[in-house]
């Protein structure tokens, strides 16, 4: 009797155990088809800011990381896959950003391309997801190209303002306003250039930036809006653009 009873006990514990396996199987199942297996592959940009003479150390450090925390920024934009497509021609898959409408290939890109900055060391973490190896890597390598690119035109500090064309406004704080030209500055750098002159000015006050027609004129401003600045007015003046923008108060 007490045979049969182990016996029975064991069978048992052999049907919960084999049900929880299965059970376990098919979740595992689900998960992968919800969410294929994708390889990462990591790549490092160090940012070397074209300091000027007689700024300290920690000051180029800590403008390294604020132009890095910009060009992540700058990473997950359209402007930005733009540029890694264009460079990078057929040889990189993009099959995953086709067809889609322009909200799910951003969050796509998102997911596929991902970047950080490693704190009081200028450099950058790039990170490239892809359901093949060899694609992730090139991924990778086409990003830090493009990030590259950008990169290669930063200075430390902002640059100096030019003297406007028509008269300066006053911001509410009353601040002069300062005039940034980038013309000639090409999509994505003119916007990091204006995110960090901004980030140097006082809380409300107005820049002014001149930027030339076509991707900069409408690229531009678009970003400066989702960051959360006020766009005053933009307006077209001797075959450019005029864009003023108020500082935010904190």
């Amino acid at each position: 009797m007490l045979h049969h009873s182990l016996l029975y006990s064991l069978i048992r514990r052999s049907k919960i155990i084999l049900l929880a396996g299965l059970g376990a199987g098919i979740l595992s199942l689900f998960a992968g088809l919800l969410f294929p297996l994708e390889y990462r592959a990591d790549a490092q940009a160090l940012i070397i800011p074209q300091s000027r003479y007689g700024v300290d150390p920690y000051t180029v450090v800590k403008s390294a990381e604020r132009v890095g925390e910009n060009i992540v920024a700058i990473m997950k934009t359209d402007d930005f896959y733009q540029k890694v497509v264009t460079q990078s021609g057929p040889a990189l898959d993009t099959s995953r950003f086709a067809g889609v409408s322009e909200r799910v290939k951003r969050k796509r890109w998102q997911r596929a391309v991902r970047a950080s900055v490693v704190y009081g060391t200028g450099i950058v973490n790039i990170s490239a997801y892809h359901a093949k190896p060899d694609e992730a890597k090139a991924l990778a390598a086409a990003c830090k190209t493009a990030f590259g690119k950008i990169d290669a035109s930063l200075k430390v500090g902002h640059d100096k303002a030019s003297s406007p064309a028509a008269p300066a406004a006053t911001g509410t704080t009353g601040a002069p306003a300062i005039t940034l030209d980038l013309l000639g500055v090409a999509c994505p750098m003119n916007y990091v250039k204006t995110k960090l002159q901004l980030e140097e000015m006082e809380p409300l006050q107005i820049l002014e930036v001149l930027l030339d027609a076509g991707e900069p004129a409408e690229n531009v401003p678009r970003s400066v809006k989702s960051d959360g600045y006020r766009v005053m007015s933009l307006a077209e003046e001797a075959g450019h653009y005029r864009l003023v923008i108020e500082n935010k108060a904190e």
